[in-house]
């Protein structure tokens, strides 16, 4: 399964808003309203994709970046939830090219997730520390390679 990482467009912005009719999605994640677009689109420390499986966009991540620092959010089409491809993408996101300086790269995941929390715990990380509503999740890396063993 190989996935591909295309910088967000307008095209992609309509896609995934397409996806806040989902309840799920308008729970967990916030509605990508015109200040989130500007944020993305004007701020050299963020990063945003849309990920694609063949025809279908299957996720957005969005990556902020500082310090060899990531801290990101992936939000998957409730169309392709449940298919196992979480880990694959996450393994995928850490392998490139704009992230190679990255040494650590964060998640806070509410605590109910229970998909979120399962994948990203087979994709490497660990829980670092907790509050009320979430879990916060770390995987460190050294240089030069971000595989996953």
């Amino acid at each position: 399964m190989t996935f591909q990482f295309q910088p967000l467009d307008e095209a992609g912005i309509q896609i995934y808003r397409s996806w806040f009719e989902d309840a799920i999605t308008r729970k967990r994640i916030s509605y990508p309203d015109e200040i989130w677009v500007n944020y993305v689109q004007h701020s050299d420390h963020v990063y945003v994709w849309t990920i694609w499986q063949a025809a279908d966009c299957v996720g957005v991540l969005q990556a902020d970046v500082e310090n060899n620092l990531a801290y990101f959010v992936l939000t998957m089409n409730p169309a392709f939830r449940g298919r196992g491809y979480c880990k694959k993408i996450i393994q995928t996101f850490v392998e490139l090219e704009e992230m190679q300086t990255v040494r650590v790269f964060e998640a806070q995941i509410e605590k109910d997730n229970i998909a979120s929390l399962k994948c990203h715990a087979a994709a490497g990380f660990k829980q670092v520390s907790e509050d009320e509503d979430f879990y916060h999740w770390r995987r460190q890396v050294v240089a030069p390679s971000h595989a996953v063993s």
